[in-house]
């Protein structure tokens, strides 16, 4: 078993984030925005240049909705798009939302929705 070094593994993860990143259809500002960081520091994540916390990477995976294994590890798997990517990224953005925020953007997407629906009849 080889020895990954800290470069490495910091390489490995800002990979697996920019991949997941454009799979969710977030442009960098929008998931430094959710995470709270600036753009310039996740740009280091995702080069490599910089490792990050294990609580932003749990922020990470929640986002993504991927196990913190799939972010950490070498798997030769591209992210599931079946659903296309606005529907990635609504999910993404709504991952990071607080309760009380969830609710309330759950309650704008239903009334929305049946807006839809309304206007189709």
């Amino acid at each position: 078993m080889k020895k990954t070094t800290n470069l490495e593994l910091n390489q490995l993860i800002g990979n697996n984030v920019k991949k997941y990143r454009i799979a969710c259809d977030l442009n960098i500002g929008e998931l430094a925005n959710l995470l709270g960081y600036s753009c310039s520091a996740l740009r280091l994540i995702e080069n490599g240049t910089r490792g990050t916390s294990i609580s932003t990477l749990l922020k990470l995976t929640k986002i993504f909705g991927i196990s913190l294994d799939t972010l950490v590890n070498d798997y030769e798997t591209k992210p599931s798009l079946k659903m296309g990517t606005k529907p990635n990224k609504m999910l993404a953005i709504s991952r990071s939302l607080p309760e009380k925020d969830l609710e309330l953007a759950t309650e704008i997407f239903m009334m929305l929705h049946k807006h839809k629906h309304d206007c189709k009849k």
